[in-house]
């Protein structure tokens, strides 16, 4: 066992011995202006070796290994990379000195789409560089329209990251965001964030076009306008209320529709038409009651001039009630159905169905 130990720590000894070697003749070639990668730490056998291997090829490939270090500092990853791209640093270190201009929201995608255009050729990550450029100066533009709602200058640059070549589109589609956004707050709801530009645009759209229809039911009904109590609710909410709201407009008109033509047939079966051609629910509103005070009017007369009594039966036989013949013999049906004819009621009659 002492004997093992003994050579491990020979053999280590030996090897500590070759760096240190390696490492006094670096200081010569240091002093002669070679660029030395940085030391890694801590410091051990493994990564001062690892770190010796560098050096030599800093020293004997200056150029490759200058291209790798600027790589290296902004996260990519060399490996794939040919070596004749490497042998450019300079148009390497411009291209990355472009990208760290570029917002902090398309930066990263950039630097990663940069690593896999230089496998193929500086030329392609010239090209990719160009393309996230303009994009970059469209997302810059747009940060500054996107003051009051930052989350949409987000989702938009989420998007053009990854599709730098759709950035006007992009930006377009923020814009229309944001103009919408802007509507709806007029009206005091409150605008959140969403997750995406299309899933914003949607919701806040229907928003905006239930609000503007609302509108305009109101003055196809007639009604004077009003302001719906939305104001500090989410879009969501608010949704929720205009639907309430032309439920209840919809209610209403078929009520008083059914209401009137009621109404209008009770008056034409005693002898009264009643035709007022309110359509729009402002119209039905005030036909219903006039409806209602000609019906009480009408039967008022009716009863003035057929007597209580005869009165009575005629309104039961017009609901479709016959009255019993200990109550009314036929002989005074048939003159209360006289003097009703005469007195303006319209009699009809119906053939009986054969399950009757």
């Amino acid at each position: 066992m002492e004997l093992r130990s003994l050579s491990v720590l020979e053999g280590l000894a030996e090897r500590a011995e070759i760096l240190a070697s390696s490492i006094q003749n670096l200081n010569v070639s240091a002093a002669e202006g070679l660029h030395l990668p940085e030391v890694p730490m801590p410091l051990t056998l493994d990564s001062t070796a690892d770190w010796l291997r560098a050096v030599d090829e800093s020293r004997r490939k200056p150029r490759l290994a200058r291209a790798k270090r600027h790589l290296e500092a902004a996260g990519i990853d060399t490996a794939p990379i040919p070596a004749g791209v490497l042998e450019q640093p300079e148009s390497i270190a411009e291209l990355l000195k472009r990208i760290e201009a570029f917002p902090a929201q398309i930066r990263k995608a950039a630097t990663v789409a940069l690593g896999r255009a230089l496998t193929k050729g500086i030329d392609d990550a010239a090209s990719v560089v160009d393309q996230f450029s303009a994009a970059a100066d469209t997302t810059a533009e747009l940060a500054r329209e996107t003051a009051d709602h930052s989350w949409v200058l987000d989702r938009a640059a989420e998007v053009v990251a990854e599709k730098p070549e759709q950035a006007t589109e992009i930006a377009d589609r923020a814009r229309e965001v944001l103009r919408q956004c802007e509507a709806a707050a007029g009206y005091g709801v409150k605008i959140g964030a969403w997750n995406a530009l299309d899933e914003a645009l949607q919701a806040v759209s229907d928003f905006n076009r239930a609000i503007a229809e609302r509108s305009q039911r109101l003055t196809i009904e007639g009604l004077p306008p009003d302001r719906p109590d939305i104001e500090g609710r989410d879009i969501t909410s608010a949704m929720g209320i205009l639907q309430q709201s032309r439920l209840r407009l919809d209610d209403e008109k078929r009520r008083l529709s059914q209401q009137l033509k009621e109404l209008a047939s009770e008056l034409r079966a005693i002898g009264h038409d009643f035709d007022d051609g309110a359509t729009t629910i402002a119209e039905l509103r005030e036909a219903v009651p006039r409806a209602e005070s000609a019906l009480q009017g009408r039967r008022r007369e009716l009863r003035e001039a057929l007597g209580a009594d005869v009165f009575k039966v005629v309104e039961a036989l017009v609901k479709g009630e016959m009255p019993t013949a200990s109550r009314v013999d036929d002989a005074k049906l048939g003159q209360a159905l006289r003097k009703a004819v005469d007195g303006g009621y319209r009699i009809h009659l119906e053939v009986p169905r054969e399950d009757q």
